[in-house]
């Protein structure tokens, strides 16, 4: 099995465990290969990920996915974003974790502020704002 479909798998199975529902298993399916692309090619890049796409579809057809599953009105970043934060914190509970306030200074003029749940030196951001 390929490093990619074997990261899927253990996507799809911790989001269900989580709770987090799509209107559409397209979506589903779209949000883990962009997951999975995001991981494995560790860039934000569109383009970049469908090298991780299963699938026979050309490349800028993969890209144009992602991109048209990113511009969807229909999905909600909180919506499936508490959940997932939810169910890590549930899960992890008897384990020490942090919080991070960090921010940071962009041309002199934006303040970009977060707040971050430190596990296993990792952040996951839980709040942010764009000061000015």
């Amino acid at each position: 099995m390929s490093d990619s479909l074997h990261l899927y798998r253990n996507i799809a199975d911790f989001v269900f465990k989580s709770g987090t529902r799509f209107h559409d298993m397209r979506c589903f399916a779209t949000f883990l290969k962009a997951i999975v692309g995001l991981l494995q090619s560790k860039t934000i890049h569109l383009s970049k990920w469908g090298v991780y796409r299963m699938g026979q579809a050309n490349s800028a057809s993969k890209q144009r996915t992602l991109s048209r599953w990113l511009e969807n009105e229909r999905i909600k970043p909180e919506k499936l974003y508490e959940p997932l934060v939810r169910w890590m914190c549930l899960a992890f509970c008897d384990e020490r974790r942090y919080l991070a306030l960090d921010n940071s200074v962009l041309w002199e003029w934006f303040v970009m502020v977060r707040v971050a749940l430190i596990y296993r030196a990792r952040a996951l951001p839980l709040s942010g704002v764009v000061l000015t």
